[in-house]
């Protein structure tokens, strides 16, 4: 869309678009019909709560899909919780892409009634966003424990290299395949403030990225 890397657009945008490019490097969603519906687990979202609308470009980009995006974690309001709402309508130009949302931890949910709100029993993919696994050992490795055990389809970014390259040690032991770290072309474009300024290296918002049990 022809966005300036400068612009606050770029910024609002790129959680929406990474959620995107995680999506084509799982490689799940080329084989699925035109008009089925896929579900999106999405791990932790916290800013992304006030920049939903921003996701309808997901739909303009998968046209051929409805979607369903799980949004759990703890920064989930509580009135919010078991509720959906509709991003974008199906009509020519995409399908419908709805948002459920869920407070709390997502292994405490995963069997635990999601389905209730949910057109498809399990996820496709299961996406965590600067997911921090390391920074909460005790829920994150349930967590994790879940996913592998499952073998879900999960794609994960971080706001550093070596933040991804920890995330991806804790849940390469029972990977399909060991998770190579790669810079992510839709990292947000603005430094994150509460870096220290005296730090060299790039930390930006989802600035790379890996995936576990791609198609």
């Amino acid at each position: 869309r022809e966005v300036a890397p400068d612009s606050p657009v770029a910024f609002a945008m790129h959680f929406a678009l990474t959620t995107y490019f995680l999506l084509l490097q799982l490689g799940c969603l080329a084989d699925s019909p035109d008009g089925s519906w896929v579900r999106v687990d999405y791990l932790g979202p916290e800013r992304e709560l006030d920049l939903l609308e921003t996701f309808r470009e997901v739909a303009m980009l998968l046209p051929h899909l409805n979607i369903e995006l799980c949004m759990v974690g703890p920064a989930v309001p509580r009135d919010w919780h078991s509720t959906s709402r509709v991003i974008a309508e199906a009509c020519e130009h995409h399908g419908t892409l709805r948002v459920h949302f869920f407070n709390g931890v997502y292994h405490e949910h995963y069997d635990a009634g999601m389905e209730t709100l949910t057109v498809c029993a399990k996820p496709h993919a299961v996406l965590g966003l600067n997911a921090g696994f390391y920074c909460y050992p005790g829920e994150a490795n349930a967590t994790v424990d879940l996913l592998m055990t499952e073998g879900l389809r999960c794609g994960f970014s971080d706001f550093s290299y070596e933040a991804a390259l920890t995330m991806a040690s804790m849940l390469e032991r029972n990977a399909a395949r060991t998770p190579t770290v790669r810079p992510n072309p839709f990292a947000s474009p603005i430094r994150k403030p509460d870096v220290n300024p005296a730090c060299a290296l790039a930390c930006f918002d989802n600035l790379w990225y890996f995936v576990l049990n791609p198609c």
